[in-house]
């Protein structure tokens, strides 16, 4: 790491205190959730700045192909994994 990191950390701590919003906002309940959990927060990186390099991705990000097709395109939810009916449609 260098002053790059630091660089980055203080640009989000600046974009929060001006907006009262966390920039990446990832909820860890459980230690097994970690890994998931790092995925989220790399999507969320992903959407809101440009996004990561191919390269990149398969070098660092080993479960990235469980959210990217062979193009690298970001894959949307699975069909059987909407969560819970809205109440209007139960």
């Amino acid at each position: 790491m260098d002053s790059s990191t630091d660089i980055w950390s203080f640009g989000c701590l600046i974009f929060e205190m001006l907006t009262g919003v966390l920039l990446f906002s990832v909820l860890v309940l459980f230690e097994d959730d970690r890994p998931t959990a790092d995925d989220e927060h790399l999507l969320q990186m992903n959407g809101i700045l440009e996004p990561l390099p191919d390269s990149w991705l398969q070098e660092n990000w080993p479960r990235a192909r469980i959210y990217f097709d062979p193009g690298w395109e970001r894959l949307g939810p699975r069909p059987d994994d909407q969560g819970e009916p809205y109440i209007d449609d139960a």
